[in-house]
């Protein structure tokens, strides 16, 4: 299964992300075809990076996992370095409660990552207009091209900006079969929140119908928990992290955790874990596959000819007191030989074909 944070994760991720505020954009990598990183310089702070995992995650990333470029950078990246180059990062925002992120530049130009669906990275302008685009993509209800107008998904209810009859309206109209589900897809919360949300307010997340003033609360304040971001160890208690959290979750209480100081430190580990470069790994996997093909047929091919050389070897094994007759007789008769066993012989070439069987 792939790893991905949910819209309430990034939330909090977008505060932290938000202290590249006034950074430049030096660089941009591309090493593997669903993972980017931003290089910038901020005085007084010197390098950050951003990694970018299409559809997964967006963090500060160590220096260290920028791969050496060994090929020659692709188009989409070399078009980011052009229309990128020394602008400032002026705002890092979420737009409503949307697992999309926008990195605003001071050259007005803004880039969006959606971690919706297989996700994407887009680089519009002012006017929000496409100028690039990883991948373009086509729904019933939007289209991400080259040329249009971006436009947001569809957005749902932001339990942050409605007041409690609108989040009770809402609940109340829903047609998921139960309230965990409505705050997980209507409210955009996600599956671990939502259920943080029932545990506390011990309302049955297998209900619909519910006390809505008391969760409405324990929703709103959901914002304002303090950042302790932390894994949570798998339940075997190996080495695989189960879940990332940028804030403590009761539903967590009983797992074994380990903390962070920052929720891109969590995040770096969390993704590296059976992990890293994703992409890049399935083209390793599949060259490593075509190689593994390639050398199994030279194999049934070198195993034919064995095969084939031996049975010459043997031939010759035991005709070997007649073939040693007839190239004396070559040899001494230039070429003027009889044998039974001569099939043709060609003076020229001095070449003499025999007929073992």
């Amino acid at each position: 299964m792939v790893k991905s944070i949910s819209s309430l994760d990034l939330l909090f991720i977008v505060r932290e992300l938000k202290s590249s505020q006034g950074a430049i954009i030096e660089k941009v990598f591309h090493p593997a075809r669903n993972e980017l990183f931003l290089q910038l310089h901020k005085s007084g702070e010197g390098k950050k990076l951003i990694r970018i995992l299409v559809g997964q995650g967006v963090f500060f990333a160590k220096e260290r996992l920028i791969v050496e470029e060994n090929k020659k950078p692709t188009s989409f990246c070399m078009l980011l370095r052009k229309k990128l180059k020394q602008a400032r990062i002026a705002d890092v925002v979420q737009p409503g409660l949307e697992r999309v992120m926008e990195i605003q530049c001071s050259n007005g130009m803004k880039i969006i990552i959606e971690l919706l669906s297989k996700g994407n990275v887009i680089l519009a302008d002012k006017n929000d207009l496409i100028v690039a685009v990883l991948e373009e993509q086509e729904w019933k209800d939007r289209k991400i091209k080259r040329g249009l107008k971006y436009m947001l998904p569809p957005t749902k209810a932001n339990p942050f900006t409605i007041d409690e009859k609108e989040f009770t309206e809402i609940i109340n109209k829903s047609e998921k079969e139960n309230i965990v589900k409505t705050l997980a897809i209507d409210f955009c919360l996600g599956g671990k929140y939502a259920e943080e949300v029932c545990f506390v307010t011990r309302i049955d997340k297998t209900k619909k119908r519910v006390d809505t003033s008391k969760l409405w609360k324990a929703v709103y304040s959901l914002q304002y928990r303090e950042m302790k971001p932390y894994l949570t160890i798998g339940a075997e208690g190996g080495e695989e992290y189960a879940e990332f959290s940028p804030v403590e979750l009761h539903i967590h209480g009983k797992s074994e955790k380990k903390y962070f100081n920052t929720s891109s430190e969590a995040l770096e580990e969390y993704f590296k874990e059976g992990n890293e470069d994703v992409m890049g790994l399935k083209e390793e996997k599949q060259r490593l596959q075509e190689l593994a093909e390639t050398q199994k047929q030279q194999i049934e091919d070198l195993a034919k000819r064995s095969e084939e050389y031996k049975k010459i070897g043997d031939l010759i094994y035991r005709y070997f007191s007649d073939i040693e007759v007839i190239m004396k007789d070559f040899r001494l008769k230039k070429g003027d030989v009889v044998h039974p066993l001569v099939k043709e012989v060609n003076k020229q070439e001095r070449k003499v074909i025999l007929e073992l069987e």
